[in-house]
């Protein structure tokens, strides 16, 4: 969604972040997710990862540098909304990345 956008657009591309934020705006006639999860892992564990699953894109045959700066950019964003933007450590478990992430989702359905 949006979130992704910014931090690769953003953050990993050198695009104006507040032009993507606009125009993600009028697209989405200012539609926002309530919940943004950032499983966050070391560019070079996210690296990892994409090639030995096999699956890895144009985007993930990006620099190192590139991707250092797309977490930056969802770590930054996570800084700036907090309640709605998760930061999970992925370097943890799966079972316990998907139990940290239900802690979230319930704690977020108290509260409606």
């Amino acid at each position: 969604f949006a979130d992704s956008t910014i931090a690769y657009q953003g953050g990993g591309r050198g695009m104006e972040a507040d032009c993507l934020r606009t125009l993600y705006d009028i697209a989405t006639e200012g539609l926002r997710p309530h919940l943004t999860f950032v499983i966050d892992v070391t560019a070079e564990e996210g690296m990892r990862r994409a090639v030995s699953s096999k699956r890895a894109d144009r985007v993930e045959t990006e620099p190192l540098e590139f991707h250092e700066r797309v977490r930056q950019a969802f770590l930054n964003a996570a800084k700036e909304e907090p309640d709605r933007i998760k930061v999970v450590d992925g370097m943890q478990a799966q079972d316990a990345v998907f139990r940290e992430i239900m802690q979230h989702v319930r704690a977020f359905r108290q509260a409606l």
